[in-house]
């Protein structure tokens, strides 16, 4: 009989041991969980402000140089100010920058001014018409325009343009086309793993750069994030407020983190399927990629390393919209600067401005550039 409660003594406090040690596990695994699932989200978002301060940068750098020109031509003595010195001085600030597509002054009395001294603008052009032109005008100082599809280059590009003010008054504005080059090189130079990717928002809460290619934008076309993931819109309309987890375009479910650039006011998102962050962070791989938006295509090119330099890696959103070469369109004299083609169209291409329509001059897809 002792020998019976002793055993069954035994048995209960081997149960209870073994409860203890499940419990104590459980929450020990959990704790780690939580921390691990912290720690992750919390270099999602250093990761997500660290590359969106990268293309700030570049933008803030061309903003400057492009107001610096404009400081130029307003500091011209009036006997100056005519067209032979105002050609100069944009061919001048041209050189040395051949990530220009082209740079442009339009002026006051409707005369328009670019980098090729031998480029010939369409008949009846009107750049205090231009979306650019108006949009400086109005901010009183440079902005920066929302991607927008080019027709001469198959691809996407951005306008910075400063106004330029003599004796008080407007005098013309100072515009600079570049293509999304850079941007997509640091976007490519951003480590990735499986399931993981960065897409990029302009002002507007349109995609410019996302994995999903039915988001890219195209000539006359655009996707809001509004309209197809209204489930992140708080992280757009406010970048970097916070890190949240929701079920992505393809079902599965990510953590995303935004954060602002403010140089333009657009929005670079990371996303994070929680998968990965269940796994372990050890040893993710790194693999190279490679950038395509039409006919360009930009290599990836790391960052340069730091003492932060380690990071989470997302998959670049590729940029895949169409366009091809312009066979047939008409030249005047020089041809701006060359602008790397694939594939045949290489030789001897080089985009141009004039004899292009006039609906097609600087990127009318866009509503700044109508």
């Amino acid at each position: 009989m002792r020998g019976t409660i002793k055993a069954r003594l035994t048995l209960v406090v081997i149960l209870i041991v073994v409860v203890a040690m499940i419990a104590s596990t459980a929450v020990i695994v959990s704790t780690s969980g939580t921390k691990l699932t912290g720690e992750l989200k919390s270099e999602l978002q250093i990761n997500a402000d660290k590359y969106a301060n990268s293309i700030n940068s570049w933008i803030e750098m061309e903003k400057g140089l492009n107001a610096a020109g404009a400081a130029a031509f307003a500091a011209l003595p009036d006997a100056s100010y005519d067209r032979n010195h105002i050609q100069s001085l944009v061919t001048t600030e041209a050189d040395g920058h051949p990530e220009l597509l082209n740079l442009y002054y339009g002026m006051e009395d409707k005369q328009h001014i670019q980098m090729d001294p031998n480029a010939v603008p369409p008949e009846g052009y009107d750049p205090t018409a231009r979306g650019w032109y108006k949009a400086a005008k109005a901010a009183g100082g440079t902005i920066v325009t929302d991607p927008y599809m080019d027709v001469l280059i198959g691809g996407m590009c951005i306008t910075i343009a400063t106004p330029v003010y003599r004796n008080g008054q407007l005098a013309g504005v100072l515009g600079a086309d570049f293509t999304l080059d850079y941007i997509s090189n640091v976007m490519a130079g951003i480590p990735y793993d499986k399931g993981e990717y960065g897409f990029l928002v302009d002002a507007g809460g349109n995609y410019i750069m996302h994995e999903n290619q039915s988001y890219l934008p195209g000539e006359d076309t655009a996707t809001s994030v509004a309209s197809v993931m209204t489930g992140i819109s708080s992280i757009i309309t406010s970048p970097g407020s916070s890190v949240i987890l929701i079920k992505d375009y393809d079902g599965e479910k990510n953590y995303m983190a935004t954060s602002s650039i403010e140089g333009c006011g657009w929005t670079l998102g990371l996303a994070l399927p929680a998968s990965n962050v269940k796994g372990t962070t050890c040893c993710r791989s790194r693999r190279p990629r490679s950038v395509r938006r039409g006919n360009i295509e930009a290599e990836r090119r790391d960052l340069p390393a730091g003492k932060d330099a380690r990071i989470n890696p997302v998959r670049l959103a590729v940029l895949s919209v169409g366009g091809a070469g312009r066979p047939g369109l008409q030249r005047a004299g020089k041809s701006h600067l060359p602008v790397r083609l694939s594939g045949k169209q290489a030789a001897g291409r080089t985009r141009v401005y004039h004899g292009v329509p006039l609906d097609h001059l600087h990127g009318a897809a866009h509503p700044l550039h109508r």
